[in-house]
């Protein structure tokens, strides 16, 4: 016989409240968030340093690359193969008005012959322009490379009837007139223009 006070279905026990996580005291908190402003620091420092090295090193490998830009000469090749060294027709301080000059370099080009013009990787590394200009200021032309583009052009002796006149390579190269000595550290931007001319 059932005893009518006993329950047919036992109740389950409620359970135990979950036990939470110990939490941190405000000292522990401080030293967390110390560590964390330590390490950005030292990562702020080190990414600075890099930065910074990466700049200085560039500098001196320019320096140490370092030409003065009245030195550097083209190499023709004529109409008749004979190879010619061209000086700087110009070159001139930016800014500046003191510009050192010389003579056109003439060189054996009929007016239906061809001749190239071979450019340094000094010249090629930078953006520079060949400006041909004839008899006909019509047919002037003028083409511009991109930096390491090309390292070689030909000109020819005439365009469409009209003889050519003279033919300029335009640069503008970092450099040091005084390099090689102790009186100057100082670099500067000059623009150069070799200029060939039929003989």
């Amino acid at each position: 016989m059932t005893d009518p006070g006993s329950s047919s279905s036992s109740e389950p026990s409620p359970q135990a409240p979950a036990r939470r996580g110990r939490r941190k005291t405000k000292a522990e908190r401080r030293r967390e968030r110390r560590t964390m402003i330590i390490v950005g620091s030292v990562m702020a420092v080190i990414v600075l340093v890099a930065i910074v090295g990466g700049i200085a090193f560039t500098y001196w490998e320019q320096r140490r690359n370092s030409v003065d830009p009245t030195t550097v000469t083209l190499s023709i090749t004529d109409s008749k193969g004979k190879s010619i060294t061209a000086d700087p027709y110009q070159a001139c301080a930016l800014g500046s008005t003191d510009c050192t000059e010389k003579s056109m370099t003439k060189i054996s080009l009929p007016k239906d012959g061809k001749a190239t013009i071979d450019v340094p990787s000094t010249v090629s590394d930078t953006q520079w322009s060949l400006l041909t200009i004839y008899e006909d200021n019509a047919k002037n032309d003028e083409s511009v490379y991109k930096a390491k583009d090309k390292k070689s052009v030909t000109i020819d002796g005439s365009k469409d009837g009209s003889r050519l006149k003279v033919a300029e390579v335009h640069a503008v190269l970092l450099g040091d007139k005084s390099h090689g000595s102790d009186s100057s550290d100082d670099e500067d931007a000059y623009t150069m223009v070799w200029a060939i001319s039929p003989e």
